[in-house]
């Protein structure tokens, strides 16, 4: 038979880790949230936004700031096709050979491009 004061210490000890863990897990959880709102306030302020990939399931994810710069706080994040066109028309080429060679081939890029609004560019702060 098992000895109850071992169980008991290994329930206790079990206990104590938990408690640790979900302490560091709440101190990191705050961590993320407060960078999160700095990477949001510092895109805002810079007017800079961007955006990633999921390339299982083609779906785009947007910062708050890209929508904010197309206008579009409450219109869902359009597919990969329909998002190329809200760059300007000579760039739009530039951006699908980027993202597809970013997808084929794992090449991450950085590029700055003007963003459309509504269909006519938009102006960039100087």
């Amino acid at each position: 038979m098992f000895n109850t004061k071992l169980l008991l210490c290994l329930e206790n000890s079990l206990q104590a880790h938990k408690e640790d863990l979900e302490k560091l897990v709440s101190k990191k959880t705050k961590a993320l949230q407060a960078s999160e709102t700095l990477l949001q306030v510092t895109g805002r302020m810079a007017k800079i936004g961007g955006w990633e990939l999921d390339i299982e399931t083609k779906q785009l994810i947007w910062t708050d700031e890209v929508h904010h710069i197309h206008d579009l706080e409450d219109e869902p994040i359009p597919d990969l096709d329909s998002a190329v066109h809200f760059y300007h028309p000579d760039d739009q080429p530039v951006i699908a050979g980027l993202v597809k060679e970013c997808i084929q081939n794992g090449i991450p890029y950085a590029e700055e491009r003007y963003p459309k609004l509504r269909g006519k560019p938009k102006a960039l702060p100087p």
